[in-house]
């Protein structure tokens, strides 16, 4: 597979030819259906698994569109009888998503991986087989790997990070449906103000009202996805600076954690 930077939306109401599919064509065939969940996990070269697809679920929360076109998103893989076909987009796993949360364009997604070899495991009733798979980088560019190795690192880290913000969203929401023991709910307010816009209700909202780091982070992490160079020193101080502001009201978040209990 090739790694490129494909468009997010292509608007097919034009007359515009077709492109093959934005990623890593994968094949295999099912004889007869299964019952059951097929999984398939894409392996780094340290056998860690960077990315989970199953035929029956999925982390991407189902949101009514917001126009009559608009494709909601779906990464359930095709598990019928015959031959399937699935395009890996050569992303790794999406942070946990917020339910009902709104960002101003496409919700933060998981890195592009970087070139290299990778291992695709198909899965089915407790049987596993393994196939190589190589990403290339775009042959357009020559000798730009020690710069797309370091823009995915950085890539990475942000999406840790964009990760624990949602986890800390999500479960400053569980809290206050602990009435017995909820932390004071200014505090939880003020915690989750900061991390994410609470009054973002469509993609649009941010016309009203201001992005928070939550926002800011999406919007970083799209702009890391626009060459194959190295990170920009103003690019590394400003994932410096989310990190710090998200790294203190994580902390605020786990001191009143302790103090609950």
């Amino acid at each position: 597979a090739i790694r490129r930077y494909y468009p997010d939306v292509v608007n097919t109401r034009r007359p515009v030819g077709q492109n093959p599919p934005p990623g890593a064509i994968i094949d295999y065939v099912l004889d007869p259906a299964p019952a059951g969940e097929v999984t398939l996990d894409i392996l780094d070269k340290e056998a860690r698994v960077i990315r989970h697809l199953s035929s029956t679920t999925t982390k991407k929360l189902a949101q009514p569109p917001e126009w009559p076109d608009q494709i909601v998103p779906n990464d359930l893989i095709p598990a019928k009888a015959g031959m399937n076909r699935l395009v890996w987009d050569l992303r790794m796993d999406d942070p946990d998503p917020i339910p009902g949360a709104f960002y101003s364009g496409i919700p933060p997604r998981g890195p592009i991986v970087a070139p290299g070899r990778y291992q695709v495991r198909l899965t089915l009733a407790g049987q596993s087989r393994t196939a190589p798979l190589t990403v290339i980088a775009d042959p357009r560019v020559a000798g730009q790997a020690a710069a797309i190795e370091a823009k995915t690192a950085l890539a990475v880290a942000t999406a840790k990070d964009i990760d624990a913000l949602h986890k800390a969203v999500n479960q400053i929401r569980a809290a206050r449906g602990r009435p017995a023991s909820t932390p004071p709910s200014g505090e939880l307010d003020s915690i989750e103000g900061d991390l994410m816009q609470v009054n973002m209700k469509g993609s649009e909202a941010n016309l009203a009202f201001p992005g928070m780091l939550n926002e800011q982070y999406a919007a970083f992490a799209a702009g890391l996805e626009d060459a194959d160079t190295p990170p920009t020193r103003q690019q590394q101080a400003l994932y410096d600076s989310l990190h710090a502001r998200l790294e203190a009201q994580l902390k605020r978040w786990a001191a009143l954690r302790s103090a609950e209990r």
